[in-house]
């Protein structure tokens, strides 16, 4: 697909990333020594590859650190059937999981959370989300206790579900930061 779509990196050899270093959502090949292409694996991360070549180079002139702005927005072929991305490779490395005495990278982290937030989130808010809201009519109060419906077996099933069946785990965390981030757009529970 690399050579059908992406012309300009023909020569470049192909590679996959050592299971490892793979995602929960994508498989991950190298490009040469500069690339990175991004194939979603399940279903619920197909939208992820047009998501962020829309928003990433938004985000990317506002942060302070580089970020993996997609260079090239891929189509299905050669029997793969999702959207996917080339992005730049950026070298580094993962913390330990249990936390890091790196006083530098604990200030670098929180300058880019900073960051982040201050971003102009206008145009970014959802998958229909809102003409749905609108056209249900529901009062703020009613729409809150639907996020406490979808919020709560979010937060037991996250647990329950951890180890016996990840992908459904990372489900249960991907409906608590969509109510989370519902909650804090709308935080008194008003129609706008």
């Amino acid at each position: 697909m690399v050579a059908a779509q992406c012309p300009q990196w023909t020569g470049l050899s192909v590679t996959p990333l050592p299971d490892e270093v793979e995602g929960t959502d994508h498989v991950l090949f190298r490009i040469g020594g500069e690339l990175v292409a991004r194939m979603p694996k399940i279903g619920w991360a197909v939208g992820q590859a047009e998501s962020d070549a829309r928003w990433l180079p938004v985000l990317a002139s506002h942060l302070p650190a580089r970020i993996p702005v997609p260079l090239h927005l891929g189509r299905p072929g050669a029997g793969y059937p999702w959207r996917w991305t080339v992005v730049p490779w950026i070298g580094g490395s993962t913390p330990p999981r249990q936390g890091s005495a790196d006083i530098a990278l604990a200030r670098d982290l929180a300058a880019f959370a900073r960051a982040l937030h201050a971003v102009d989130p206008s145009g970014g808010r959802s998958q229909a989300r809102e003409t749905y809201r609108e056209a249900m009519g529901y009062d703020g109060a009613t729409w809150r206790r639907a996020c406490g419906w979808a919020l709560a077996p979010a937060l037991t099933g996250l647990d329950y579900y951890r180890h016996t069946f990840p992908r459904m785990a990372e489900g249960c965390r991907r409906m608590i930061r969509a109510v989370i981030a519902e909650l804090a757009v709308n935080p008194a529970g008003r129609r706008r």
